[in-house]
């Protein structure tokens, strides 16, 4: 794996550090996270937390990077929102993997009422970012952070979801060594 970049090169120049990880330093913004509904691979049902991150060094108003901070379980999501609510938000440093968002002209703070909790949430549309964008008091920065895994048993639960190919190469196999079979077969004479 390749060292993380500085998020700023990842904000300058977004598709080249696609599914790159980046490293940042910042202060959530939990007042404005939302809840994606999300299962787990064997079938647990929760929550994603996507929260604004005000970057470290920048200006009051920047825009703000969206972390994807990871799952939290059905029965842990009241607790855990009402607990990042009421902290003091501090400083964090987060190493996470780039996901370029389809950011549109949308002005922060035209939405009429926010909506906290979405059935999804996909980056790659725009009508998603700029419904998001349109409920926060400040513009979204060109990507987003998936947030590495955190300690062991802490919530939100993070990871770095690797690219999956849509491809299945097993089928693949299958099919080739079938075809290799059935040629050797007809070679052969049977």
């Amino acid at each position: 794996d390749l060292p993380p970049v500085p998020i700023g090169e990842a904000l300058a120049e977004p598709e080249r550090h696609r599914d790159r990880r980046a490293e940042v330093r910042g202060r959530f913004l939990p007042e404005d996270s939302i809840t994606v509904f999300s299962l787990t691979p064997v079938g647990e049902e929760g929550v994603k937390v996507l929260t604004p991150l005000a970057i470290e060094g920048a200006a009051p108003d920047a825009p703000v990077l969206l972390v994807d901070r990871g799952f939290v379980p059905a029965a842990g999501v009241a607790a855990f929102l009402e607990r990042d609510r009421s902290e003091v938000p501090g400083e964090v440093a987060l190493v996470g993997r780039v996901v370029p968002l389809a950011l549109q002209e949308v002005a922060p703070g035209t939405a009429a009422a926010p909506r906290r909790e979405w059935l999804r949430f996909d980056g790659a549309r725009p009508d998603a970012v700029a419904a998001l964008q349109a409920q926060l008091p400040r513009p979204l920065a060109p990507v987003a952070l998936e947030a590495a895994e955190g300690p062991r048993g802490a919530l939100p639960r993070g990871g770095i979801t690797r690219p999956v190919s849509p491809v299945s190469h097993l089928g693949y196999a299958i099919f080739w060594l079938g075809v290799a079979a059935g040629a050797v077969l007809t070679w052969v004479g049977i």
